[in-house]
């Protein structure tokens, strides 16, 4: 529970006042207790039931099992920070040998630099029971975080199952002393762990931002149990550690990946020196740098993997090569396509191509031997602007010329964000007539933001515009 300045009041027993639980055994006392702090959870805290008699209070203090998730923030007086520091200290010690949950958020600028001692003194207190830590996300001024580590008399076995570091600038940092924990989920931010910081192969699932290029390598090659991984704005490898040739790296496990990169070299790099043959889900982007589909194509074509699910942002992409990306995945069963501007035309060469296998008056030769996405059940797309309302149903076209098949579509997934000038980007006469006869075989999920920000059925908001409601007063888009 959070230690506010509330709750220091609250650790001083008041009169006694009798009740019929008083004639309750401790025992079903305590298991009392245990229901109260835990069905309430974040509203409530054993340092309530303390103050309320003296025997409440010995039970409650002689209770491990309500002592084992602990709140710690900065965000209250700061003349109470040595009393609410030295109130940790005694909740953790109240905790017995249980696993405990710790969350301490204590980042500038409220930390002030007068009160440095009191929160080394805090992070010494979580050393004392590192055995015990089994949940633990801490973020700190970095000097205070670096003070974390095991302690050597009381930590041979560590049970931690959940680590989250963050601190307030960014850069390695080295907790040699921390190579016996084995969590299975570790997220970083702002800081990168040094190569013996943990021991990652029990790891399953992580998530690190400003990683370099090199140590995403190396941490794959370290965590041969990871199911689901998330890097946020990769960096540049660390040339630093010389030119020597890079060992490709095959993941057999990963399953689940977002990774974004802040350079082009990162993305060029990374991509070309892995193989993921069990990859399923792939969110990729691109920040602040220009994207090239080229490394994205041979990872996916060496890995071979069934991909089911894709994530993009539509301006990472130019012309064919969101096509091209597509086409090696005959798998695929879910595309999200983000931050498009519909107005500018980028994805026109993608709807082209969703038709593009069956023969036309003007082009009786396909330009496509293949259908696109023969698997497609899920499509979405969030953008600016009209969207290209007749062009969506291309979706739906037949996938051979000689038979009414077509893609397996449960659900097509429209969001329209409008800026406060926008006109809203009803949905034209013809796509609404054709959208109402397929609604009995298709999910169609179709809204634009208002002005307030909620969200509106863009469908139904184009229906009342072609029946002349007149709550729409608007020009409808062609």
């Amino acid at each position: 529970m959070t230690l506010s300045s509330t709750h220091l009041l609250q650790a001083v027993p008041g009169p006694d006042r009798s009740s019929t639980l008083d004639n309750l055994p401790n025992e079903v006392m305590s298991t009392i207790f245990e229901f109260y702090t835990s069905d309430l959870a974040f509203r409530t805290t054993p340092l309530t039931l303390g103050a309320v008699t003296q025997r409440w209070r010995d039970i409650a203090w002689s209770t491990p099992q309500l002592w084992t998730t602990l709140f710690f923030s900065s965000g209250y007086r700061q003349s109470s920070l040595d009393t609410r520091i030295q109130l940790a200290e005694e909740w953790l010690h109240r905790s017995g040998t249980l696993p405990l949950s710790i969350w301490i958020h204590v980042l500038p600028p409220s930390v002030e630099e007068q009160h440095r001692q009191l929160y080394y003194a805090l992070v010494e207190a979580l050393n004392q029971h590192c055995s015990q830590w089994h949940v633990l996300d801490l973020k700190m001024p970095r000097d205070v975080l670096s003070r974390l580590s095991l302690s050597e008399s009381g930590c041979s076995s560590p049970r931690i199952k959940e680590l989250t570091l963050a601190s307030d600038t960014h850069g390695e940092i080295s907790f040699p002393s921390l190579s016996r924990l084995k969590p299975a989920r570790v997220v970083c931010h702002r800081i990168q762990l040094t190569h013996g910081s943990l021991t990652w192969s029990s790891v399953t699932h992580c998530s690190i931002a400003f990683l370099k290029a090199n140590r995403i390598l190396e941490l794959l090659r370290a965590a041969p149990c990871l199911s689901q991984c998330q890097f946020e704005s990769v960096q540049r490898r660390d040339i630093r550690r010389g030119r020597e040739e890079v060992e490709h790296v095959t993941h057999s496990h990963l399953e689940s990946l977002r990774i974004n990169f802040s350079y082009h070299e990162a993305e060029t790099y990374v991509l070309n020196n892995m193989t993921l043959p069990a990859l399923k889900h792939l969110d990729i982007r691109a920040v602040v740098c220009d994207f090239h589909v080229e490394p994205l194509i041979s990872l996916l074509t060496r890995s071979s993997c069934r991909l089911r699910s894709l994530t993009i942002q539509e301006h990472d992409y130019l012309d064919e090569e969101l096509v091209s990306v597509l086409q090696v995945l005959p798998s695929l069963e879910i595309l999200h396509i983000l931050a498009g501007f519909a107005e500018e035309n980028h994805e026109e060469a993608f709807y082209a191509a969703l038709i593009g296998h069956l023969p036309t008056e003007e082009t009786p030769i396909p330009r496509y031997s293949q259908p696109l996405l023969v698997s497609l059940r899920h499509f979405s797309w969030v953008g600016y602007g009209a969207f290209h309302w007749n062009a969506l149903l291309n979706l739906l076209a037949p996938l051979d010329p000689d038979s009414n098949r077509t893609r397996p579509l449960e659900l097509i997934d429209v969001q329209c964000i409008r800026e406060e000038e926008d006109p809203i980007p009803y949905i034209g006469r013809d796509a609404v007539e054709k959208i109402l006869k397929l609604k009995g075989r298709v999910g169609f999920k179709l809204s634009v933001e208002d002005e307030e920000g909620d969200r509106k059925d863009l469908l139904e908001m184009s229906l009342g515009l072609l029946n002349g409601d007149q709550t729409y007063n608007s020009t409808l888009l062609e």
